[in-house]
Formats: structure tokens, sequence, C-alpha cells
């Protein structure tokens, strides 16, 4: 027999409906927006003799009804007279279908004083994986993934999160009063 007249029907058996379900072509994914993407604000959590710690707080908008799955944000802080930080993190994060989040991007600058009301300006770039068979296949064999930028300037403010007080032996409740035998002796006298 003929190998080329083998090749076109080995071919349309793949091929018509009801041939070798083994290959199975993927879905062609729908088209995907980016998320919409907004600097809130750049917090000072933490200030301390040689450097600050600050968080990039970012709003995530998702118009698409498929959830976003976050993978990489890269991004750089500079704040105006303590110096410049560049970072790379992996949100671990999923922004809803029809949705928002808000990431908070930890970032640490060398240089002492207050900072708060210096101003910053940031800019980046977050990495979401799209729905579909072919997006996985593709990121297999190394394409990259598509990104949604942002970029912001403005002063920095005070941490909008609430304080946790360090629990301490004095800010417990008092217990019930104990008796005498669950008590360690603590005395150099031998027992008796």
């Amino acid at each position: 027999m003929n190998p080329r007249l083998i090749s076109v029907l080995l071919a349309a058996a793949f091929l018509l409906p009801g041939g070798c379900q083994m290959f199975r072509l993927p879905k062609l994914p729908k088209s995907i927006k980016d998320p919409a993407t907004r600097v809130v604000a750049v917090e000072s959590v933490e200030v301390g003799p040689d450097a600050m710690r600050a968080e990039v707080v970012v709003a995530l908008t998702n118009p698409n009804d498929e959830p976003l799955p976050l993978t990489e944000a890269r991004y750089t802080l500079e704040i105006a007279g303590l110096g410049t930080y560049k970072g790379q993190t992996t949100p671990n994060a999923v922004v809803p279908a029809e949705g928002e989040i808000t990431l908070r991007l930890p970032a640490a600058i060398a240089g002492s004083g207050p900072s708060i009301g210096m101003g910053y300006n940031v800019g980046g770039s977050i990495q979401y994986f799209p729905p579909g068979e072919l997006r996985h296949i593709t990121y297999d064999v190394g394409v990259p993934l598509p990104s949604a930028t942002f970029s912001g300037k403005g002063a920095v403010i005070a941490s909008t999160r609430p304080a946790i007080a360090p629990q301490s032996a004095e800010n417990e409740p008092a217990s019930e009063a104990r008796d005498e035998t669950d008590q360690a002796d603590t005395s150099n006298e031998p027992a008796p």
C-alpha cells in the first residue's frame, strides 16, 4: 500500500468525529482582558535605625468571568531621600471572577529617618495565569505569561493595619486559684 495513502487515512481517522480520542485538541481560549490595577498607597510598616519596611498596596479588578491566579509581582519602589527597592514576590492570590483583591507587596529600604509624608514613585507588573488548556501547554514550553502593569506617585502614609500587641504574662487573664500540688517546689530544703 502507498505510504502517502496511509498517512492521509490516519490523519482522517484522527480528525473525523468518532476517530481516535487519544489526541484531543485543546479548546481555544476566549479573549481574556488584563486585570485593572491601581496603586492605593505605600505604607510605612516599620522604621528602624538603619532601614524602613514598607508595603506597596495595589488593588486589582478582574473584568473577566474567570478567576485569574497571580503568579509573580516585580516592582520598583523609590522613596525620596531614602533610596530604591527592587522586588520580586509570589503573591499566592487569585483575583476572583468579576471581583477585586488588594495585594500588599513588601519592600525594605536602607536609610534612617522618618518616612511618613515622603514622596514615593512605584511601578511594576503582576503576572497572571489565564484560563484554558492551551495556555497551560504554551506555559510548559516557555511562553511568558501575560501581566498587568501598575504605577503611582504620592506620599508615604502610616500603615493602616491594626497594631497587634504582644502577649505577655501581665496581659493574660488571671487564672482561677491553683491547687498547691500543681506548683513546682522551688525550695532548697529536702522533701520529708
